[in-house]
């Protein structure tokens, strides 16, 4: 004799499979939301990573910069207060030198006339070379010629002379301007330079 199935039981079941079936959909969708989630917060846990190094690295910039900018206008300041101190010092010596200015840059160490000499006779050195309406020009002849070539010598080194006084003149005013490490005084070197190189 076979046993009938209850009903009742049977549809009670077929709930329980129903609901365990959805119940491991739930599981599963459950399961892929967290995954995804997990990989999210793991891709945003790397790009906080990654910001928080750039965060360090610009602080670290930002020191350096910070202990640089320090330091140069430090720098400045120290230099100002050179550049004030060799005023002064040439300043000081322009007094002790009757007020001359050792800056200028055509501006002369001494307060001999030597050079304005120079300067006022330099196109009278070459008059004698020009040849009035009325002088006799003699044809030209060995003699004449030894003669130019030796103004033309003379003229030459009269040149050379000029210009080595003037490459030292601004070697003495470059030595003015330094202020470091020679307190002699410039007007007693030019002096001693001109004695020893007497004008032509």
């Amino acid at each position: 004799m076979e046993l009938q199935p209850h009903p009742e039981l049977r549809h009670h079941a077929e709930h329980l499979d129903f609901m365990l079936y959805q119940t491991q959909r739930d599981l599963d969708a459950t399961r892929a939301y967290a995954n995804q989630t997990h990989a999210h917060i793991t891709e945003q846990g790397e790009a906080i990573k990654l910001l928080n190094n750039d965060r360090k690295s610009l602080r670290q910039q930002r020191a350096k910069k910070d202990a640089t900018i320090r330091r140069l206008r430090a720098r400045i300041a120290s230099l100002e207060a050179t550049v004030k101190a060799q005023e002064d010092q040439i300043r000081q010596l322009e007094d002790d030198d009757g007020g001359i200015d050792i800056r200028g840059g055509d501006a002369f160490l001494s307060d001999d006339d030597d050079f304005e000499e120079d300067e006022n006779t330099e196109e009278e050195d070459y008059e004698f070379l020009e040849a009035g309406p009325d002088d006799y020009m003699a044809p030209p002849n060995r003699t004449n010629d030894a003669m130019l070539q030796l103004l033309q010598t003379m003229l030459a080194d009269r040149e050379t002379e000029r210009a080595e006084r003037q490459a030292n003149l601004i070697a003495l005013q470059n030595i003015a301007n330094q202020g470091h490490g020679n307190h002699d005084h410039p007007g007693s070197k030019l002096k001693n330079f001109q004695n020893t190189n007497p004008p032509v």
